[in-house]
């Protein structure tokens, strides 16, 4: 009688590799799962066990079950995927380091004036002198090129009425030209955001921001162009003064506005001061 296959380290692989990715691609998306990832070490756990029996098949039932040198590739591949999991969630990403150039809390912004997708020009001094305008949102996205700025970005178009209920004037802007941010405003679909284009690598970092060089075609099926900048979110007084600021290194995790909307009602109500000032 032959052996029978041993499908559970391959299960086990795949449940671990579900695992690693689901966080970047969906969960980091939620306070709940992002800020500690209690399910994707579940799923990890899961994977865990299933591994751990079908080594024990291979090695204990050789005679009945095949998986003695498959079985161990699964499970180090499945622990080099959680080691690099537990090292970016618990390491990497809660020590960014600053951006040397960014404009320090309380001081003036740095000024923009930048046309929108339809080459209109918008000025950041004109936003803030808009009669009911407590408040403005800068956001920059990487381009086109970048699958989660849609997603991101999607969720600031939906919102963007309750931002307006508190004064909020928000622009979103890239390194992209025009025709490429044009192309994102439809695709995405963000009839309801300011989009604006053109912003120089210079003054990226003027604001703080990192830049990025090109890797090719993304997951969208889009180019990265040669250079372009990472995300940033900064929050600007009608003073100009620069109330909040975070900038990244790459696409996950970033701010999410349902959390912005309610610091900002905070912010409000008790008269919050900026911090990160010294």
């Amino acid at each position: 009688m032959g052996r029978r296959r041993n499908w559970l380290p391959l299960g086990g692989f795949l449940v671990t590799l579900t695992a690693f990715l689901s966080y970047f691609f969906y969960f980091a998306y939620f306070p709940t799962t992002r800020d500690f990832p209690w399910l994707n070490l579940l799923l990890f756990a899961a994977g865990l066990v299933l591994l751990g029996g079908g080594l024990r098949r291979a090695f204990g039932q050789p005679e009945r079950y095949r998986g003695r040198i498959s079985g161990p590739v699964f499970a180090a591949l499945s622990v080099l995927l959680l080691g690099l999991f537990v090292l970016y969630t618990f390491s990497f990403s809660r020590q960014l380091p600053a951006a040397a150039a960014a404009p320090r809390l309380g001081a003036k912004a740095p000024d923009f004036s930048l046309p929108d997708k339809d080459g209109k020009e918008v000025k950041l001094s004109e936003l803030l002198q808009t009669e009911g305008t407590r408040w403005v949102l800068l956001v920059f996205y990487r381009g086109l090129h970048c699958p989660i700025c849609r997603k991101y970005t999607s969720e600031l178009n939906g919102m963007i009425g309750e931002f307006e209920k508190r004064g909020v004037a928000t622009v979103i802007t890239s390194t992209d030209p025009q025709e490429r941010a044009a192309e994102a405003k439809e695709k995405w679909g963000l009839p309801n955001l300011t989009v604006g284009y053109g912003v120089s690598i210079e003054k990226s970092r003027e604001w703080g921001l990192y830049v990025s060089t090109s890797r090719g075609k993304t997951s969208a099926g889009v180019d990265e162009p040669a250079l372009f900048a990472e995300p940033g979110l900064f929050l600007v007084r009608p003073d100009k003064t620069l109330y909040w600021a975070t900038v990244q290194t790459m696409p996950f995790a970033r701010p999410h506005f349902p959390e912005i909307l309610q610091a900002i009602d905070f912010v409000i109500s008790k008269d919050y001061p900026a911090r990160g000032e010294a």
